[in-house]
């Protein structure tokens, strides 16, 4: 591992978690908002000390942040690519490259490449944690590493 990720030994986690919970997002169900998030936090190695920033609809505020408790932050937007761009706005990759060594981003979507270009060329390694049948392959293909969510894991909870 290089000089400068050993100095930083923390790891951020940027979560669309309507982009990981799927089509059923919409019914804010409590339940599957709650699993999806459990799923990412396995397939991620979340710990209690890192840093999270969900993306959410408006709508989906009070669900996201009953299951998030005080662990971290959530962004919201409305509209087509709301919660995305909102987080998005949130990040500044020379702010995360300088305190992460790590930056962990929970979603398939597309609008998230350039930023993990970013991180990359500021020395932060980057995994993406997609739901399977929803990673674009503009950020596979920029990622570090990669690791993908069973959908019928997802569903079946």
């Amino acid at each position: 591992m290089p000089e400068q990720w050993e100095r930083r030994k923390r790891c951020l986690h940027i979560v669309d978690i309507e982009n990981l919970v799927g089509d059923e997002h919409e019914a804010g169900d409590r339940y599957a908002f709650e699993h999806a998030l459990a799923l990412y936090a396995e397939a991620s190695g979340m710990r209690p000390e890192d840093q999270v920033l969900v993306g959410c609809h408006p709508g989906l505020v009070f669900t996201a942040q009953n299951i998030l408790g005080s662990r971290g932050q959530i962004f919201t937007g409305a509209g087509a690519d709301g919660a995305d761009l909102a987080l998005l706005e949130a990040c500044d990759p020379d702010f995360i490259a300088n305190r992460y060594h790590l930056v962990s981003i929970g979603s398939g979507d597309h609008i998230f490449a350039p930023l993990v270009v970013e991180l990359i060329g500021r020395g932060a390694r980057v995994k993406v944690v997609a739901r399977s049948g929803r990673l674009s392959a503009e950020l596979r293909q920029v990622a570090n590493a990669v690791t993908m969510l069973d959908p019928a894991s997802i569903e079946a909870a």
